[in-house]
C-alpha cells in the first residue's frame, strides 16, 4: 500500500508542477459521473442497476447484448435485460476467465484493498460487464462491490468438476501463451503439438478433453482473443505484440522450421509471463554479466530483454554480444567477455 501512496503523491505534485492538476480533477470527476453509482454499496444487482447511470447501462448493455442499436429500447427495458443477462454471460465465461483476473475479482468480494493498476482492471473489465460495480461517497472516494448474483457462481469453484475444467483451460491459456511468447505467430497445430506432448507426461491430464483439444482451441482462440492476448489471421494465431500482417509475416520469413518444444516448467513460466528461466545456465550467464555491470536489477533487465529475442527472434552469440555492446556493457577485460561467451555457450 505505501508504493501505492508513493506513486500516487508523486503523480499528484507532477501534476501539480505541469499545472495540469485541476484539469485532471476535472476528468476523474466526469468518469466518476459516468460510471460510478452515488452513495452506499449494494450487493443487488437489480439494485444497483437501477442506481446506476445511463452511460453505466448502455455500456454494459453494449457489452453483453447481442443487439447493435439501444436507442429505440428504454432505460427500464434495458435494465430488465441485463438483470437476466448479467449472471448468465458470467457463467459463460467464469470457467475460461484467467486465473489472475478471478483471483482479482474474489479480492474485491471480500472488500479487500486493491492498488491502482488493479483498480483500472476493475474499472476497464468488470465494472462494464456488470460483475462489479463502483460506488462513491460525497467526498469522492471510490469503493467496489461484487454482485451477490456473481458471488453465488464464483463459490461454485470449490466443485471438483468446475475446478477440473477450470485447471485445464488454464492449461491452455497457459499454452497458448508460451506459443505467443516463443515464437509470436503460429498455427493451431503448434499449440497442439505441445498441449500433447506435455498431456501425454501428465497423468492428471483430463483424457476426454485432451482427446478433443482441436474442438477446444477453436472455442477459446476467439475468447483469448476477445481478452486481447492474441489475434487471429486466417490459419495465423498472432501475438498482439504484432500489429500489422506485414509484420508477423517477416517473422515467419526468419523462422526457423523446427518448433522448440518447451517443457511443463517453461510453459508455467512463460504462461506467468516471464521470458527467462532461471535454471544453472541462466545463473552462470547472470553472475559473469553482473560482475560488469554491477547492478543486479540492471542485469536482470538486460537478460530479460535478451532472452524475449533469443526466442522470438532466434538470437544467437553474436547478436546478444552486439547488444550488450549496445548498452555500453564495458568488459573488464577480452577473458571477461570470453568468460561470458562460453557461459552463453552452453
Amino acid at each position: 500500500m505505501k508504493m501505492g501512496q508513493d506513486i500516487s503523491t508523486k503523480m499528484n505534485a507532477l501534476l501539480k508542477e505541469m499545472g495540469l492538476e485541476e484539469e485532471f480533477k476535472k476528468i476523474t470527476s466526469l468518469f466518476s459521473d459516468l460510471f460510478t453509482i452515488k452513495g452506499e454499496e449494494t450487493e443487488e444487482l437489480k439494485e444497483a442497476l437501477h442506481r446506476a447511470p445511463d452511460d453505466l447501462i448502455n455500456l454494459i448493455w453494449e457489452k453483453i447484448e447481442d443487439e447493435a442499436s439501444y436507442e429505440e429500447i428504454s432505460r427500464q427495458q434495458k435494465e430488465e435485460s441485463i438483470y437476466e443477462d448479467i449472471p448468465e454471460y458470467f457463467k459463460l465465461r467464469f470457467e475460461l476467465m484467467d486465473i489472475a483476473r478471478l483471483q482479482l475479482l474474489i479480492q474485491i468480494a471480500s472488500y479487500e484493498p486493491v492498488g491502482g493498476m488493479d483498480t483500472a482492471t476493475v474499472m476497464n473489465e468488470f465494472v462494464p460487464m456488470g460483475w462489479a460495480f463502483a460506488f462513491s461517497d460525497d467526498n469522492g472516494s471510490v469503493s467496489f462491490a461484487v454482485m451477490k448474483e456473481i458471488k453465488d457462481i464464483i463459490k461454485t469453484v470449490e466443485e471438483p468438476d468446475v475446478k477440473e475444467h477450470m485447471v485445464f483451460m488454464s492449461g491452455i491459456r497457459y499454452m497458448v501463451r508460451t506459443c505467443m511468447g516463443l515464437y509470436g505467430v503460429c498455427t493451431l497445430r503448434e499449440v497442439r503439438n505441445i498441449f500433447l506432448m506435455n498431456a501425454s507426461e501428465d497423468k492428471n491430464a483430463g483424457k476426454e478433453e485432451a482427446g478433443d483439444v482441436d474442438k477446444i482451441l477453436q472455442e477459446f482462440l476467439p475468447f483469448l482473443e476477445e481478452d486481447k492476448e492474441l489475434w487471429l489471421d486466417g490459419k495465423y494465431i498472432v501475438s498482439p505484440y504484432f500489429k500489422t500482417e506485414k509484420e508477423y509475416q517477416e517473422l515467419l520469413r526468419r523462422q526457423k522450421k523446427n518448433y522448440y518444444i518447451p517443457d511443463a516448467d517453461e510453459i508455467l513460466s512463460y504462461g506467468a509471463g516471464s521470458m527467462t528461466i532461471k535454471n544453472d545456465e541462466y545463473k552462470a550467464v547472470f553472475r559473469i554479466l553482473n560482475r560488469e555491470v554491477k547492478d543486479r536489477a540492471q542485469t536482470e533487465e538486460m537478460l530479460a530483454e535478451v532472452s524475449e529475442y533469443v526466442i522470438r527472434e532466434d538470437w544467437e552469440i553474436p547478436e546478444i554480444m552486439n547488444c550488450l555492446y549496445d548498452w555500453d556493457v564495458a568488459f573488464s577485460s577480452d577473458r571477461a567477455a570470453d568468460k561470458l561467451v562460453r557461459a552463453l555457450s552452453i
